[in-house]
């Protein structure tokens, strides 16, 4: 049944889906209250970028994230606070200079070193 064409059933109508235009703006504002509450800005630091990134994508579970950013925008959100791509590790992994992991928090799953 079509409750929208029913409007005397009692049902309550569900929310419209977000635009894309509302749906970016969302992950923005997700992405920048990650950066906040795990990373610090540290001129010289370097972070593996997949390490960034998984942390990005476990902390977006934890906070019941429906669409976290994908990897490209991710990275380009990184870029836009000058954390940059600045070569690669002796293991061949991206790096990314600019921010490191506070020291009151400390990823389960990235490699020491």
């Amino acid at each position: 049944m079509n409750y929208r064409n029913c409007p005397n059933c009692g049902a309550a109508l569900p929310a419209p889906p977000a635009t894309a235009e509302e749906s970016a703006e969302m992950s923005r504002s997700t992405f920048s209250q990650w950066f906040d509450e795990r990373l610090v800005v540290v001129e010289g630091a370097t972070t593996r970028a997949k390490d960034l990134y998984a942390d990005y994508r476990q902390w977006c579970d934890q906070q019941g994230v429906e669409r976290p950013l994908s990897l490209t925008p991710f990275g380009n959100a990184l870029a836009d606070r000058q954390i940059i791509r600045c070569g690669k590790d002796a293991d061949g992994k991206v790096l990314r200079t600019g921010a490191q992991f506070r020291r009151d928090y400390a990823p389960t799953d990235r490699r020491e070193g």
